[in-house]
């Protein structure tokens, strides 16, 4: 149970799936630091994973946990070299934060 992610969700959906993404952002990371905010980003970045056979290259799972809202996405980064596909992962990431902050902020009643 890496990050806290039940061995269940790994089961079920694998290593790079957005459930995975998600409870590493909700349950792992949080409980972890006693984090306010905390993200989860997997995925396979630039190449097949031999011991997941349902990777694929280039699509990255992230999910931000803030308060109570968590929000997920799945981005395909096809093109562009290893620390080229970090580098659009950690911006995506980024700016997922930034927007739940923003609409935390502006709905602050609603989840």
């Amino acid at each position: 149970m890496a990050l806290g992610v039940p061995a269940e969700i790994i089961n079920d959906y694998g290593v790079y799936s957005l459930q995975t993404a998600e409870a590493m952002a909700q349950i792992g990371l949080t409980a972890a630091v006693s984090a306010d905010i905390s993200v989860g980003i997997t995925g396979s970045i630039s190449r097949a994973d031999p011991n997941n056979p349902n990777s694929v290259p280039g699509v990255i799972y992230a999910a931000v946990k803030y308060k109570d809202r968590t929000n997920s996405q799945v981005f395909n980064f096809m093109e562009g070299e290893r620390w080229e596909i970090k580098d659009k992962a950690i911006g995506e990431a980024l700016k997922m934060v930034l927007g739940i902050i923003e609409a935390s902020d502006e709905n602050p009643q609603s989840p």
